[in-house]
């Protein structure tokens, strides 16, 4: 991360010092374009926002798969694959803030063998940001694509749906029965857990799903037991969320009966 900010500081650095100079304007025309549309991001003071974004490359579907950010005090909150509705472990797969998409053309202008920047021309947000990192190598070019920013006011207003951030349904494995009826779930998150047991109360035959962590966004390890099958532990299952309610996820527990 250090180094990320100090190559930013070198490239703004560019900026400030190529007005000065007598070269060609051409030559400054994408750190020019930069610095004027960062400038516009910046005056609408906007530090909790939501977007999609997108990236184009030769890289894994979960690494380019379109993508819901929420930020909140200018870093990210939840980052939610707009495909699969799971959380992304934005420890592991990389996902920009709009400033961090501003430092990351910056850096990109310093060193790629080619650039082009699309930007909004009110919020001055980068809307396409197009690399070739090598002209020499293949398979190194990605774009990045962003829309439907959506900047916190006082004017948004959010249903008031209670929406549940996991409906779970438990089959047997060989015979695809479902067995979510007097099956014991429980999701836990740190000190936070809650458990849902489905019982016996003539209505068994209607009970498909479980629903619970209700408008509880986090990463959980789900525990699912049940007499007579062994017990299944799910890790790191994300829940993410948008300005107003989680992103519903729906899962489907398969159990192996003991032998």
């Amino acid at each position: 991360m250090k180094c990320y900010k100090i190559m930013y500081l070198c490239a703004l650095a560019q900026i400030f010092f190529a007005s000065g100079c007598d070269s060609d304007s051409s030559d400054n025309s994408i750190l020019t374009e930069l610095a004027l549309n960062q400038q516009k991001w910046e005056s609408l003071n906007a530090v909790d926002y939501q977007f999609e974004s997108a990236l184009s490359c030769e890289c894994l579907d979960a690494v380019a798969a379109p993508r819901l950010i929420l930020v909140e005090g200018n870093e990210i909150r939840s980052a939610a694959n707009l495909i699969t509705s799971e959380r992304i472990d934005t420890d592991v797969i990389l996902t920009h803030t709009i400033n961090e998409l501003f430092q990351l053309i910056a850096i990109e202008e310093t060193q790629a063998d080619s650039l082009s920047v699309d930007y909004d021309p009110e919020t001055g947000v980068p809307r396409r940001i197009s690399v070739d990192v090598d002209s020499q190598a293949a398979d190194d070019e990605y774009i990045i694509t962003t829309s439907n920013l959506l900047i916190l006011t006082d004017d948004i207003v959010c249903t008031d749906q209670f929406v549940f951030g996991l409906s779970l349904t438990v089959v047997d494995e060989s015979t695809q029965e479902v067995l979510t009826c007097e099956t014991t779930v429980t999701a836990q998150e740190g000190d936070f857990f809650e458990t849902q047991v489905p019982d016996d109360t003539g209505t068994c035959e209607v009970i498909s799903s479980i629903s619970m962590l209700g408008e509880r966004a986090g990463v959980y390890q789900i525990n699912v037991e049940r007499q007579g099958y062994e017990t299944v532990i799910i890790d790191d299952f994300g829940i993410a969320e948008d300005f107003c309610h989680v992103i519903p996820r729906s899962l489907t527990v398969e159990m192996a009966p003991l032998n």
